[in-house]
């Protein structure tokens, strides 16, 4: 007999009825209602019916029609002392039940009664958790993919590797809700879903893969993220190249040595919008991502064309006989670059009105980046090698504090500047021509 029947041979007293020995006649329990708990109690031995299926049975039953509303008070009665006992034993669990982890996933202490700590009692253990931990795994969990297509996971403990059981996702969900200041878009959607798995799936596929997007673009390897950039500007590059409207000096051209995180750094942002631009579920997004990426990108190499170009810094030197030899003192890479998140300039009054420019007209150039101008401010003079590496001499006189700065390729550097206003001039004339 499990708990809930027990209570009800202490409360509704079954086997005190008409046709026994010792019948009490003060007994006030109607025998109708007497007779329905008893076929309850004989049925959950034999079926396991569930305690609400047979209310819900039991009050529609014709036969209880008079005797209604005091079967419900009974059953609210028998029910209400069956909570008081589950509380009582939870407490008790909870006092004397050991605790395995006292620390949290960065392996800090942590106590049971601190702030934002979640005690769980599982498989006869308990546990404790951060709210930020909890909070990681279930997201971890639910937005489990491969190649952008979604597959969740059920959420489990990280000492055990047991799936939280319902229960459990409740105390977290409602300790999370009342207990913190925290908010996870994910665990409230799948409370929504009343924590089925499947539903939650099916509710929020558009949602899901979104995530999968920022989780790829985020977490994935630095040479995954390396190739995949370097993927994004060859597809820019062949765009401009088979676009006769623009000119092909247009092109994003970075040095294979350009250094890795500082080109993660640049081109992240980028890199989402092109992944959303390509896999994202919905169509407004997906036709807005592709638009401002190629128009930030476009204006990414417009504010610095020889961003990624190899700078070697050459210096020349006088022996003791006067010959002039040079050499490479090092090498820097221009790292110039436009911003890619732009300030909003009506930041106090945005809540008032709708920008209808920033609706419709993806990017403005009013930021930048500075970085590389310190390096041109330090020196009088900037050339090109045949190469298209930027080249910055020096000359220096051996033995001797004297240091002079040589700008005899300027003129090359002017003859090549008037050569490329000259192409553009001509790409114009075509312009026009096939215009008209």
């Amino acid at each position: 007999m499990n708990t809930f029947s027990y209570i009800i041979t202490k409360i509704i007293k079954p086997e005190n009825n008409a046709f026994c020995k010792n019948f009490d006649n003060t007994d006030k329990i109607n025998p109708m209602i007497k007779l329905f708990f008893s076929i309850f109690i004989r049925e959950n031995v034999t079926i396991k019916k569930t305690k609400h299926a047979f209310f819900f049975e039991s009050i529609s039953n014709c036969f209880l029609k008079l005797q209604k509303n005091d079967f419900i008070d009974y059953f609210c009665k028998i029910q209400k002392t069956y909570c008081g006992f589950t509380k009582l034993a939870l407490i008790y669990r909870y006092k004397k039940t050991k605790i395995v982890s006292n620390t949290d996933m960065n392996l800090n202490e942590i106590y049971k009664y601190g702030k934002d700590i979640f005690c769980m009692y599982q498989q006869k253990n308990l546990y404790l958790f951060n709210i930020n931990d909890l909070i990681k795994i279930i997201n971890t969990s639910l937005t489990n993919a491969y190649l952008f297509i979604s597959d969740p996971l059920p959420s489990k403990n990280p000492y055990n590797n047991i799936p939280f059981n319902k229960s459990t996702l409740y105390n977290i969900y409602f300790y999370i809700k009342f207990n913190s200041n925290k908010y996870c878009e994910l665990l409230n959607k799948f409370f929504y879903s009343d924590f089925n798995i499947t539903l939650f799936m099916k509710n929020n596929m558009y949602l899901l893969r979104e995530y999968a997007i920022n989780n790829y673009v985020n977490n994935s390897a630095k040479n995954v993220i390396c190739n995949e950039i370097d993927n994004m500007i060859k597809k820019y590059n062949n765009k401009i190249v088979n676009n006769k409207f623009i000119n092909r000096n247009r092109q994003i051209i970075i040095h294979k040595d350009f250094p890795k995180d500082k080109l993660i750094k640049i081109f992240k942002p980028y890199l989402l919008l092109l992944f959303k631009s390509l896999y994202s579920l919905i169509p407004q997004i997906k036709e807005e991502s592709y638009n401002i990426l190629m128009s930030k990108l476009f204006a990414f190499q417009k504010f610095n064309p020889s961003f990624g170009r190899r700078n070697a810094v050459v210096e020349w030197k006088y022996t003791k006989d006067l010959k002039k030899k040079s050499y490479i003192k090092e090498y820097k890479f221009n790292d110039s670059h436009i911003k890619f998140y732009k300030e909003d300039s009506n930041f106090m009054k945005n809540q008032i009105l709708i920008n209808n420019y920033d609706l419709y007209n993806y990017y403005e150039e009013t930021s930048y980046e500075n970085s590389y101008l310190e390096l041109e401010s330090e020196t009088e003079s900037e050339s090109y090698d045949d190469d298209g590496i930027d080249v910055i001499v020096t000359t220096i006189i051996a033995n001797n504090e004297v240091r002079v700065t040589e700008i005899n390729n300027e003129e090359e550097y002017d003859e090549e500047y008037d050569e490329e206003e000259y192409d553009e001039g001509e790409y114009d004339e075509e312009d026009q021509d096939s215009i008209s």
